[in-house]
């Protein structure tokens, strides 16, 4: 019980540590925590990050970077297709749900450079958050179940819904998944976690990302 309580208390130790060090850093969080839901509770996420990044700005944290330019680029790229766009309405619609493509590339050109363990801690905290959607999904596939008898519950589009997508819902478990394989020593807590998200993503029965999965555990046991 001890090491259980120990487990949980850390990530908060940790989220209090790093909100300390740099506040963009509970920012970037809330939008890890948020891909799973509706695009408009994502899109307040971002915003607040991007108010967040202009309130804490300072000039010695601007940089250009190729790869960040080259998002940017792209996503110019996209919001001029609609000159030549057959449905100008649909691929307006389309581009303002992209803006995140554009928003958080210059973000990152204009705040504190996240630490690679501060990156790391971000994965961290994003497995636990997809974990706690995979137990949600499953309680709530489960009372429908009680309440319906009907199995299809637990599969696909209706355990997670159509509009979250049970395709992307799959690669998000996955990456969860293997923020907690890769690690060297295991806790019993990460090695149920690991079972709970591989159960997760089978049952979402999107077959080119269980095979995907299944290949990406072969090659890291392998290499």
């Amino acid at each position: 019980m001890e090491n259980t309580y120990n487990y949980l208390k850390n990530p908060y130790h940790d989220l209090k540590e790093e909100t300390k060090q740099n506040p963009l850093f509970l920012f970037l969080l809330l939008i890890l925590f948020t891909i799973p839901m509706g695009y408009a509770v994502n899109g307040i996420a971002v915003g607040l990050f991007a108010l967040a990044t202009l309130i804490t700005f300072k000039k010695e944290h601007f940089k250009l970077e190729s790869s960040l330019i080259l998002l940017v680029l792209l996503y110019i790229l996209m919001a001029g297709s609609i000159l030549w766009s057959n449905d100008v309405e649909a691929t307006t619609r389309a581009i303002s749900k992209t803006l995140p493509l554009l928003v958080l590339p210059l973000c990152f050109m204009i705040m504190p450079k996240f630490s690679q363990p501060q990156k790391q801690k971000l994965i961290q905290f994003y497995s636990l958050g997809i974990l706690a959607f995979t137990l949600f999904y499953l309680a709530r596939a489960a009372y429908k179940y009680f309440i319906t008898h009907d199995t299809a519950v637990f599969f696909y589009h209706e355990l997670v819904t159509e509009d979250v997508n049970a395709i992307h819902v799959s690669v998000y478990a996955t990456l969860a998944f293997f923020a907690f394989y890769k690690k060297p020593s295991k806790h019993i807590l990460d090695k149920v976690a690991m079972f709970i998200l591989a159960f997760f993503i089978f049952l979402l029965s999107s077959k080119n990302v269980i095979l995907v999965f299944i290949l990406l555990i072969l090659f890291y046991e392998l290499f």
